[in-house]
């Protein structure tokens, strides 16, 4: 969000591109009487560059702050170090907001990862309700892409981390370990993460 004072910047800068523009159309129209000499032409092109080029990287420095909340849950607010480049990719690099675009690793996910995403003894969860918390739960890494998780979960499964299982109408159930699921099986709602320690396995031709 921006910043008040930022805001005022902007609006002064804003308003000196509309008085030069405003003198270009006076001169214009004595320029047609003949009556404007080259010298003020000269200094209205140069004076309105510099106006012109002032409001972007003005909107840049107003645009500085970012509100978010904390791992406990609390409102914080802090100005950015405003760059060259562009205000998101500024945002993800500040270590504050705690954006996350990629992968976490499967490890984070275990019960003794850095997340809590399990209760005590819990050994099952289901995908959706792993891919969803990071958007529910303050302490975790606010993350851009929610697909990240699944493929996060994913790479456990084929690392051999977890087993994905998901049951059929019928009650039996598909499992992987050390594979990867199709896409249909990663797109069911269904589809639970279990514990290798905790799981047991169908053989393929169950399957």
């Amino acid at each position: 969000m921006p910043s008040k004072d930022g805001v005022e910047m902007v609006r002064g800068r804003i308003a000196d591109l509309l008085a030069w523009e405003q003198v270009e159309s006076e001169l214009r129209d004595e320029a047609k009487k003949g009556s404007v000499d080259a010298q003020r032409m000269q200094r209205l092109t140069v004076e309105m560059e510099k106006a012109k080029k002032v409001v972007p990287d003005a909107i840049r420095q107003a645009w500085c702050m970012m509100v978010t909340v904390s791992e406990t849950n609390d409102v914080q607010a802090f100005k950015l170090g405003i760059t060259d480049e562009s205000l998101f990719i500024t945002l993800k690099g500040d270590p504050r907001s705690r954006l996350q675009e990629t992968k976490i690793t499967a490890e984070s996910l275990l019960p003794d990862g850095p997340y809590d995403l399990r209760k005590a003894g819990e050994t099952l969860r289901r995908v959706k309700d792993l891919s969803s918390a990071f958007a529910q739960h303050p302490h975790l890494p606010k993350m851009l892409n929610a697909t990240a998780i699944v493929d996060t979960l994913v790479d456990g499964c084929v690392a051999g981390d977890f087993v994905l299982r998901l049951k059929r109408p019928d009650q039996t159930v598909r499992t992987w370990w050390r594979s990867r699921p199709d896409e249909e099986a990663l797109k069911d709602t269904d589809l639970e993460v279990v514990l290798s320690a905790s799981a047991e396995l169908v053989s393929s031709s169950e399957q």
